[in-house]
This record gives structure tokens, C-alpha cells and sequence, in this order.
């Protein structure tokens, strides 16, 4: 896929509006269909991009869903390192997860909020978010943003407001 192409359809979250992310995230490949791209391992990989294998994340969403591809998941610590292509002027809705979380931005502007302090993240920008801090994201409207994602544990997801329904594991 062309790095043009990839800015049309591009990112953490990470994360579509917490009621309705995916509900395939956190689940073992065994158990996820649709997560035939994590690779359980703790031998040693190396991926090429054209290599990605990408799953909607809200497939409900079509097109505009964001995209993801698990690279990797440690298969006693559930860790995980995954790459989320988000479409221009997408909101990630405010949410925190049980296991601490970073952000590197790899192409486009993700603007992320935490604790109240908004950063608009560039190529080569890096955000870490502790265990269950509130957190919430925008892509730019003229443009979405492809970044990479480490959680140190079983990814997980709720929202942070009480009156949203809890994301499904």
C-alpha cells in the first residue's frame, strides 16, 4: 500500500467510540478471527509494512473504520505492539485501560489529551499514559494519522464515562 493511500485511511488507539471498539481486542488469536494478524511469539520477528495484515477495527463503521494490525503479543504477559491506521477527523472519545499504554506517531498528527493537557503529537511524537488514566484523541480533518502502540499487558478498554456502555474484551 502506497504511503499516500495510507494517510486516507490512517489511526491509538487506539480506539473508535469506547461503546463500539471492537470487540475482538484482548482476545487470543485462537479465539479472534479476526485478529489473524498477532503474531503470539517470543522468538524474534521482523515485518515488512507491505507485510501488515489490517482488521477493521469497528467493521460497523465500513470505510471509516479505523485500522489495526497486532505485530506482536508476548503469550505469557499478553503485552502487545500494534500499528491503528486512523481516518482524518476521528475522535477517540475519552477512555482509560488497566495496563499502561504508549503512542509513537509514525505519519500525520495525533492529538492526544491526558490529564486535562492536550498534545498534538507529530511524526516521531511519543506519549506514555499510566494504567487507568483518562485519555482521549483527534486525528486532524484534513488528514488521519498511522501510529504505534505498546501496552505492557492485556489490552483492555473502558470508558470514562459511567452512562457509556463497557467496551466488550
Amino acid at each position: 500500500m502506497a504511503t499516500g493511500k495510507l494517510t486516507k485511511l490512517s489511526l491509538t488507539v487506539l480506539i473508535c467510540a469506547s461503546a463500539i471498539l471492537s470487540v475482538n481486542w484482548g482476545k487470543s488469536p485462537a479465539t479472534n478471527p479476526a485478529s489473524s494478524s498477532t503474531r503470539v511469539t517470543e522468538s524474534a520477528i521482523s515485518i515488512e509494512f507491505s507485510q501488515i495484515l489490517w482488521t477493521p477495527m469497528v467493521p460497523e463503521m465500513g470505510t471509516g473504520s479505523p485500522m489495526r494490525s497486532v505485530l506482536h503479543e508476548h503469550p505469557v504477559t499478553h503485552g502487545s505492539q500494534f500499528v491503528i491506521q486512523l481516518p482524518p477527523k476521528f475522535h477517540v472519545p475519552a477512555h482509560y485501560h488497566t495496563v499502561n499504554e504508549t503512542h509513537t506517531v509514525i505519519e500525520g498528527t495525533f492529538i492526544v489529551q491526558v490529564e486535562g493537557k492536550r498534545t498534538a503529537l507529530q511524526p516521531g511524537g511519543f506519549n506514555y499514559t499510566p494504567a487507568n488514566v483518562v485519555h482521549e484523541a483527534w486525528t486532524m480533518a484534513d488528514k488521519g494519522a498511522l501510529i504505534f502502540v505498546t501496552v505492557d499487558g492485556p489490552y483492555d478498554l473502558h470508558p470514562a464515562s459511567p452512562d457509556a456502555p463497557a467496551a466488550r474484551p
